[in-house]
């Protein structure tokens, strides 16, 4: 824009005394209620203004803010009186000191409100977004407001038919200002009788279809004189799109023929700066912009130019939704229609979107918007994806916010893809096959998706945004083109298939882009979880689950302090002779008002955050106190065991730490086991290592869980002080069932004979599969064939009712596990 130039932090003007400085922050707070302004020093300088001039008055601000830009102040105070909203921003021109313009940014925000929501206090924060503003650009009005404007704005709520107006349209035109509100029968009475139909009709169509208007009327005048004015009004919505309200302003008017009336408007859109597209409903032609023929490749000034005329210039593919767009635009100008993308023939996307339809005294005129979205207006790499061409996040983020916030028009879809290992890839045949495999998937998108938002996110995730359609499912759409992205083959290494997983969510109403990343991404981890190389799309249950695990991660950092973690014992008995060994430490998290959360549930998000370290010490520490407590009670046990995940592990100093705990306490370190899954013996991690070496030193026992469903690493295995190892319970569930299962099971057993060391199946629920446990040999069950995992209260308990029952079948049990010393 002409006359502007960007603002730095640093500038100033070269003034003295109070005129404005550009880097001035000024804070104001409004009391509504005393109609006063409190002003800091800074606004003075901003505007060059003095305390002199009564700078606390609200009246004097309205009076210095351009026409045009009050009334928008108006509809952006308007919003904070809707619930939830304490914030909005804006920017307007104000008049200062020495009578010139200058641009201001102003952020409104609530710091009072009555009973009823109503807002009494408010501050504003602004700042200037221009040095003074060039003669061009100084009254340059809004949208609808002529340029001679300089009275007062009015506003029309039709639900309860009240209009409300400005003090300055009381002053100006006379207008009554005792009561300031009256119906719209009433608003137009104040005009002549040849004007009053006009203007009633006019409003009643913004109110019903959302067309603004422009209209040279006389206002009559209280002393019987008529006065030429200009009233101007539109359409203000909520945000599901309804019309809640007609804003207007009220000018004086000077004499336009009707060619001045449409080169004011085309100056208010800026028609001349814009590319652009003018529809004469009236006159049944079309204009394009400069920056709109350009756009085409259309000759500026070729005529006649007509939708078929621009079509020619058009992808056959766009052609056949682009004319009966345009043609539609002709024959009645729909502001809600949704807007298209077409591409033409340079294979540039253009996105065409209605922008303003007004009824002035030079006819009906409509104005569609044209942006060119694979440039955004000759951007450079700051808009792009240097590597595929696609938008940067930040700036699909602004159109598909843009696009959700119509709330008109088709469903819309979000695909989330992410390229499976995406690192082997760089890693096997280098970055610059990976960048080709980005670039072709890029592409391959731009085929398959012609008029759809797309951008690569991360390194390896792309976004795709698009219309649902009628004929085909979002669902099939996305897999067919998953389908497409898989036959993508790498020249370097052709024998390496491309995957990718996705996920997938269609809109809802009043959904923020936000909700829509977060929803395709649950999706998607889903799809990953499963193995990758398929779509998953989202629906309510994995809505449950996220929100579910963000409460978890919300949660867990304070469970220790809150309380919500115990310990539930599982006793392990001896096939033998039935004596209880010993038992298996499980923790359990019960947060305040949500009830319990399994294991299996929680254990993972505390490993992924971190917060397993500080429940895994929580754990032992508890299980130490747990054998100080069964002593105590004259109950003395071989062992109880506690499983300590592969991240705990990586905790050089965890042993030592455990080791002390068990010296204050007068324990052996060999009655606490660490229970290790079989997995943890794969890893080869050095810290890891380190940390099962330190325990093996210091005189801790381990016991290998879920024995059975890996890999073991036997060397590992042979090298640390194992105790048992447990059987997993999916090998004893089949054990009647399935030979394999049983064979399984007797070549653990065999093996822990091997290492001397015994062995315990886990999760045993049948008497009888107990029964074929102790033939093949097995040492230890546990399972709730004996118990369910208890407290320490309920666990000390069994222990006597156990004791009991077997001591007249083992005469040294009171010096045993399990018995009273």
């Amino acid at each position: 824009m002409r006359g502007r130039r960007a603002v730095r932090m640093g500038d100033r003007l070269s003034s003295t005394g109070n005129e404005p400085r550009i880097d001035d922050l000024a804070v104001s707070h409004w009391d509504l209620v005393r109609g006063i302004v409190h002003r800091d020093p800074a606004w003075l300088r901003l505007t060059g203004h003095g305390e002199q001039d009564a700078i606390d008055d609200v009246e004097f601000w309205t009076a210095r803010v351009a026409v045009a830009d009050l009334a928008r102040f108006f509809v952006e105070f308007g919003r904070l009186n809707a619930p939830g909203c304490d914030s909005t921003q804006f920017g307007y021109r104000f008049r200062c000191a020495d009578g010139r313009y200058r641009r201001l940014a102003c952020r409104l925000t609530v710091e009072r409100r009555d009973a009823h929501g109503a807002v009494l206090q408010f501050r504003t924060e602004e700042f200037a977004i221009d040095d003074f503003l060039s003669p061009d650009d100084e009254l340059r009005p809004a949208p609808l407001v002529p340029i001679e404007a300089r009275a007062g704005v009015w506003l029309w709520q039709p639900t309860i038919d009240r209009i409300w107006w400005s003090e300055e349209l009381s002053q100006r035109f006379g207008i009554d200002a005792s009561g300031s509100t009256c119906d719209a029968l009433g608003f137009v009475e104040r005009f002549d009788g040849d004007s009053r139909e006009r203007i009633l009709t006019a409003m009643q169509r913004t109110a019903q279809e959302g067309i603004g208007f422009v209209l040279a009327v006389q206002l009559a005048e209280q002393h019987g004189f008529r006065i030429p004015v200009r009233i101007a009004g539109d359409a203000q919505r909520e945000p599901d799109g309804r019309i809640s309200q007609v804003l207007g302003s009220l000018a004086f008017a000077v004499a336009r023929s009707a060619e001045d009336e449409l080169a004011g408007l085309r100056r208010a859109v800026g028609f001349d700066r814009r590319a652009m597209i003018e529809f004469d409903l009236v006159a049944g032609r079309i204009r394009l912009s400069p920056q709109a023929g350009h756009s085409f490749g259309l000759v500026e000034g070729e005529e006649p130019v007509t939708p078929e005329r621009l079509a020619g210039f058009l992808t056959a593919t766009s052609r056949r939704e682009g004319v009966p767009w345009l043609d539609g635009m002709m024959q009645r100008f729909d502001l809600d229609a949704t807007p298209i993308v077409v591409s033409d023939f340079r294979g540039r996307r253009l996105r065409l979107a209605p922008h303003m339809h007004v009824e002035t005294d030079a006819g009906r005129i409509g104005f569609v918007r044209i942006e060119d979205i694979d440039d955004l207006e000759g951007g450079t790499e700051r808009y792009l994806d240097p590597l595929t061409g696609l938008h940067r996040f930040a700036v699909f983020e602004r159109l598909a916010d843009a696009a959700l916030g119509r709330n008109q028009g088709p469903r819309r879809a979000l695909l989330i893809l992410n390229v499976d290992r995406l690192r082997v890839v760089n890693g096997l045949f280098g970055d610059g096959e990976g960048d080709r495999l980005l670039r072709s998937i890029g592409q391959r998108l731009r085929t398959l998706f012609p008029t759809a938002l797309m951008c690569r996110r991360s390194s390896d995730t792309f976004l795709v945004f698009f219309e649902c359609r009628s004929d085909l499912p979002s669902e099939r759409l996305a897999e067919a083109a998953l389908a497409d992205l898989h036959a993508i083959k790498l020249p370097a290494a052709r024998l390496f298939n491309v995957s990718l997983s996705a996920g997938l969510v269609e809109s809802w109403p009043e959904v923020a882009l936000e909700e829509l990343v977060r929803a395709a991404e649950t999706a998607l981890q889903h799809a990953r979880r499963e193995g990758g190389h398929r779509l998953r799309v989202y629906d309510m249950a994995m809505g449950i689950e996220a929100a579910r695990e963000r409460m978890m991660r919300g949660r867990l950092p304070g469970a220790i302090a809150r309380d919500e973690l115990t310990l539930a014992f599982q006793p392990v008995v001896s096939c033998v002779d039935g004596r209880c060994l010993g038992a298996e430490c499980l923790l359990r998290w019960t947060p305040t008002g949500l009830g319990p959360v399994p294991p299996g549930e929680f254990i993972p998000v505390a490993e992924e955050s971190g917060d397993i370290h500080a429940l895994g010490r929580w754990a032992l520490a508890e299980a130490i106190a747990a054998l100080t407590a069964t002593r105590a009670a004259g109950i003395r046990l071989e062992r109880l065991s506690v499983n300590v995940s592969v991240k705990q592990l990586a905790d050089r100093e965890l042993p030592a730490w455990l080791a002390g705990i068990c010296a204050a306490r007068g324990l052996s370190t060999s009655e606490l086991v660490i229970e290790i899954t079989e997995s943890t013996l794969l890893q080869d991690a050095p810290e890891i290592i380190e940390t099962l070496a330190a325990f093996r030193d210091l005189g801790f026992v381990f016991a290998i869980d879920d024995f059975g469903t890996g890999y073991s690493n036997l060397e590992t295995l042979s090298r640390i002080e194992v105790a048992h190892i447990k059987i997993d319970r999916s090998l004893v569930e089949r054990i009647r069932t399935d030979p394999r299962s049983l064979g399984m099971a007797k070549m653990v057993v065999a093996l822990a004979r091997t290492l001397d060391c015994a062995t315990v199946a886990e999760g045993v629920e049948k008497v009888s599969d107990a029964a074929l446990l102790r033939e093949i040999g097995c040492d230890a069950i546990q399972g709730f064939v004996y118990a369910k995992p208890m407290t320490l209260d309920v666990f000390v308990q069994w222990l006597e009712r156990r004791m009991l029952a077997t001591a007249g079948s083992a005469s040294d049990s009171r010096s045993t596990a399990g018995a009273r010393p």
